[in-house]
């Protein structure tokens, strides 16, 4: 929970839509850091934790954008990498009134932002900071995100299976309930794909149409 603190006096409040108390800013702390300690995946109890305990990402309270989301920042002391999160939401996720699947649905979450800090710090994706937007023509942004997410989603699926959860994962789960295949996997992620970022970004959902169609054909090439 130290190495937690510490790096949040640099950043805490930073963004911020209501005020958030300091005993509600403790309680989320000690639950985020609790998630680190326990968490079944290494990525995340081994790797992000030693991160953090290294500097080169810190935590920093975040309830304007997604409730977890991560950035690499540029400071006077160079590259920071921030992993933000919503104080509310790490006490009490939605989505499930259950405590296990609250607890389960966090891991999730917290692996996925883990993934992504992971791409950046080897050099395979690059974070972007919290207020950038990308430029670049629609097909490199929509193979950009196809990829990243692909990456983040094979692991997250895997995990959610792990912890008994899938369904927390609803678009997958829808697609891959009668037959877990290659197959039914890209389905859901492609559901999953134009639910999220095409709807935020309309522009992109032929792009992600056609990267669908593409990959399908090769999976169909394979096990035909």
């Amino acid at each position: 929970m130290k190495y937690l603190l510490a790096f949040l006096l640099l950043f805490n409040g930073a963004l911020s839509a209501q005020p958030v108390t300091q005993e509600l800013a403790d309680a989320a702390i000690k639950k985020l850091s609790s998630i680190l300690d326990t968490h079944p995946d290494p990525l995340v109890s081994v790797d992000l934790k030693k991160w953090a305990q290294e500097g080169k990402v810190a935590f920093a309270q975040n309830n304007l954008y997604p409730a977890l989301s991560s950035s690499a920042e540029r400071t006077v002391k160079g590259e920071q990498i921030l992993l933000w999160y919503d104080p509310f939401y790490i006490l009490d996720p939605p989505f499930t009134n259950d405590p296990a699947e609250k607890l389960a649905y966090l891991q999730l979450e917290v692996y996925h932002e883990a993934v992504y800090i992971s791409e950046h710090i080897h050099g395979r994706y690059k974070l972007q900071a919290m207020k950038e937007r990308s430029t670049g023509p629609p097909l490199f942004e929509a193979e950009k995100m196809w990829k990243i997410e692909w990456t983040v989603m094979q692991g997250k699926w895997q995990l959610a299976k792990k912890l008994g959860v899938p369904h927390l994962l609803p678009s997958i789960y829808a697609a891959t309930r009668a037959n877990d295949t290659p197959r039914s996997f890209l389905e859901g992620f492609y559901r999953l794909r134009m639910e999220n970022e095409a709807r935020v970004e309309p522009a992109l959902g032929p792009y992600f149409t056609a990267i669908y169609e593409r990959e399908k054909a090769k999976i169909s090439f394979v096990f035909k």
